[in-house]
């Protein structure tokens, strides 16, 4: 006696719907998306984010420095450098500054001359006048006097400069010094002399 074929289970039919469904939709996928298929048009904005980047992946020569901001750093060492640069300049400048003024200084009072008279003596209770010369070529500027009793007993009466020796400038200090002691004592008188071309110029 011949068996007829007997219809499938709901349950078998499922499984074989599911499973074409299954085979179909990984067909669908392999064709539509093949090796390296996936390009900047499949992906979506801000969708590569650094988590997803492989470390070191990303080179020199894939960076476009381009529009690129590094943010100024506080103590960079080149920013240092250039400071320190500064000051070494302003420094130089700063001693050249010094040394030409210091040199300004000596070439102005090259010549001066601090000259000294032989002692004169001043009798007790008298006055007697002293007076320092300037070398040649030099005109007095300044002067005055010191008595070997100390200033205890003898004062000045007169101190001023004066032409000595036919000159036409003042080159000489004469001082006045009085003796209210009644012993004989003594003085010298000193001048401060310097290489004026033109004393008596504006």
């Amino acid at each position: 006696m011949k068996r007829g074929l007997r219809a499938p289970s709901p349950a078998l039919v499922i499984s074989l719907i599911a499973l074409f469904v299954a085979l179909g939709g990984t067909s669908y996928a392999a064709i539509k998306l093949p090796k390296n298929s996936v390009g900047s048009k499949q992906l979506k904005t801000n969708a590569v984010t650094g988590a997803k980047i492989k470390n070191g992946a990303v080179t020199a020569s894939k960076i476009s420095v381009s529009g690129l901001t590094v943010p100024s750093a506080t103590h960079a060492t080149s920013a240092d450098s250039a400071t320190n640069a500064t000051n070494a300049t302003n420094a130089t400048n700063a001693t050249n500054a010094t040394n030409a003024t210091n040199a300004a200084i000596a070439a102005s009072l090259k010549g001066v001359q601090y000259v000294v008279s032989s002692t004169f003596t001043n009798a007790a209770n008298s006055q007697s006048s002293g007076t320092a010369v300037c070398p040649a070529g030099t005109f007095v500027v300044a002067g005055g006097a010191f008595g070997s009793s100390g200033g205890t007993t003898q004062a000045i009466n007169t101190s001023l400069p004066l032409e000595s020796g036919g000159a036409t400038e003042p080159n000489a200090w004469l001082v006045d010094m009085n003796n209210a002691s009644a012993s004989a004592a003594s003085f010298a008188v000193y001048a401060i002399c310097a290489p004026l071309t033109d004393p008596t110029g504006p």
